[in-house]
């Protein structure tokens, strides 16, 4: 049985930020993990260089004053959970990975908000940052679409594994399924034919014949299959799709009202990152469903 220690959620304060909360609160009840939330107060800029002095332990005193109602506030829409608040001073970025490490935390939660434009493309938020550069899996949530837990006591009831059967997909398939275990949640193991594969020239037989690539996604089936537990805990459904894999991901997951999607990500470089980005970016782009990106 998949257990956490400690899962920490990082938040802003804002409405769309606040969404997070529930959803931490519910896997840490249902992990058995202790919960804890973070605020970051961002330093003025210029006040290292500045005669004036910043009364830290006050600042953060008269912060967390004001942020524990909030909270609680938005605690009550969750199952109940230890947890402790965390207000510091400075970046925000810097002051959650510092945490994260510091904790050894089993999972970071945290709501991205759906920029648009040169923005969204080139700026990111806080959260895509912190995606590229924790070891601990990250769950990012959207803020700006994410609808209240319909039901408190079993938030996540199907959960979304896509896996490319490489070896980075593996570790968050093999996470995933012991979470959809823990939750008593259906387990979707799913896989994407993209349409470059859906073109070349099979070894045997002409191009494009339809006996291939039936073939194909029959072979593609099975090896999902195997990677399904022998146990029958949890219960798993598996699905081998078509087209652009984000595209495809997103849409089974609408389609079929999946609460939480799994997938794996290397860590890209900054300009790859920026100029292409991963299917677990895309995907977390498009804003329509809570993902836990997994990191190798």
């Amino acid at each position: 049985m998949l257990k956490m220690s400690t899962i920490i959620c990082a938040t802003d304060l804002s409405l769309g930020s606040n969404q997070a909360l529930p959803l931490a609160a519910a896997l840490a009840h249902g992990l058995g993990a202790k919960l804890i939330v973070a605020h970051t107060v961002e330093r003025p800029i210029g006040s290292a260089y500045s005669a004036m002095t910043i009364s830290v332990p006050k600042m953060k005193a008269e912060t967390e004053a004001r942020v524990r109602p909030m909270v609680e506030a938005a605690l009550k829409e969750a199952p109940p959970v230890d947890w402790e608040l965390n207000i510091t001073i400075g970046f925000p970025a810097q002051e959650i990975y510092s945490l994260v490490e510091h904790t050894r935390a089993d999972m970071l939660v945290a709501a991205t908000r759906n920029k648009e434009g040169l923005e969204r493309l080139l700026l990111g938020s806080f959260t895509r940052r912190l995606l590229h550069s924790l070891k601990a899996p990250i769950l990012v949530v959207p803020g700006d679409t994410f609808k209240p837990l319909a039901n408190k006591e079993k938030p996540i009831k199907s959960i979304l594994l896509a896996t490319d059967f490489s070896e980075n997909a593996g570790q968050a398939v093999n996470l995933g399924l012991g979470l959809a275990e823990a939750l008593s949640a259906t387990a979707h193991l799913v896989t994407v034919m993209a349409p470059d594969q859906l073109t070349e020239r099979p070894a045997s037989g002409k191009l494009g014949e339809p006996a291939t690539v039936n073939q194909a996604k029959e072979d593609l089936g099975r090896k999902l299959e195997a990677l399904a537990p022998s146990g029958g805990s949890p219960d798993v459904v598996t699905a081998v799709l078509t087209g652009r894999p984000h595209e495809e991901i997103t849409k089974y997951a609408l389609d079929r009202q999946i609460d939480l999607i799994i997938m794996g990500t290397r860590g890209a470089g900054f300009v790859e990152y920026l100029l292409v980005g991963s299917t677990t970016d895309r995907v977390v782009r498009m804003g329509r469903v809570p993902v836990l990106a997994v990191r190798t």
